[in-house]
């Protein structure tokens, strides 16, 4: 393999793997509030398909909005859903990130057609299910995209470079493996790849930034049918 395309193929897995970051967050989140569900592996593999590669995340307990029970389950469902939209923002920004252009609103809409796809589907399940449909168009905008976004786009150039380079070390990594000289092969992080990649994340940008993230989270909170 060449070294373009070597280079191309890192980038991609390090927006993969962004977009897995940014269920991780949402995640870290939930932790705060109670012991599981945890982010149990992150795993990329290669799409033959669409030539590119794809991340997925499983996690410790599997049952997913179909099992839920409101209010018990209040503060699972909002992180999810803040997870679902934030996989698909963390991929556009480490995008935004290498052309050094700003994230917006545009930019992430097409992730959401893409790799985000089933992230939107499922949202539509917990819409339909849990919030009687009022997590619609300007909801969301207004009060997970936008905020999310301009937190992201406010952040220093040093801090999004530092966040990338180090993302895309262990993207460095996983392209090496990816790989066998015959065949694409599923990488799964190890359990200290995670653990460095979760202490990182939490440091770099969660801590920092909790009461931006707990806001949104609160917004979400008040649109829950059940605790109107």
């Amino acid at each position: 393999m060449g070294d373009l395309a070597r280079k191309r193929d890192i980038r991609l897995i390090n927006k993969a793997l962004a977009h897995e970051m940014g269920h991780l967050i949402a995640n870290i989140l939930l932790n705060g509030m109670q012991p599981e569900p945890r982010v149990e592996k992150v795993i990329i593999s290669w799409s033959e398909e669409h030539k590119k590669p794809w991340g997925r995340i499983e996690y410790t307990i599997k049952e997913g909005p179909d099992s839920w029970e409101i209010p018990k389950d209040i503060d699972l469902c909002c992180t999810t859903i803040l997870s679902l939209y934030s996989g698909c923002i963390w991929e556009t920004f480490f995008d935004s990130i290498y052309h050094k252009r700003q994230l917006s609103l545009s930019n992430i809409g097409v992730c959401y057609e893409t790799s985000g796809l089933k992230d939107i589907q499922t949202i539509g399940i917990i819409n339909n299910k849990h919030l009687k449909l009022r997590l619609n168009h300007e909801f969301t905008e207004t009060n997970i995209k936008v905020p999310y976004i301009n937190l992201l786009n406010n952040l220093s150039d040093k801090k999004k470079q530092s966040i990338y380079d180090f993302f895309e070390n262990i993207s460095q990594k996983i392209e090496n493996e990816l790989f066998d000289g015959r065949n694409f092969m599923d990488y799964q992080l190890s359990v200290e790849q995670l653990e460095e990649l979760s202490v990182f994340i939490n440091d770099e940008f969660v801590e920092p930034y909790k009461e931006d993230l707990i806001d949104i989270l609160r917004k979400i909170k008040e649109i829950i049918p059940s605790l109107d």
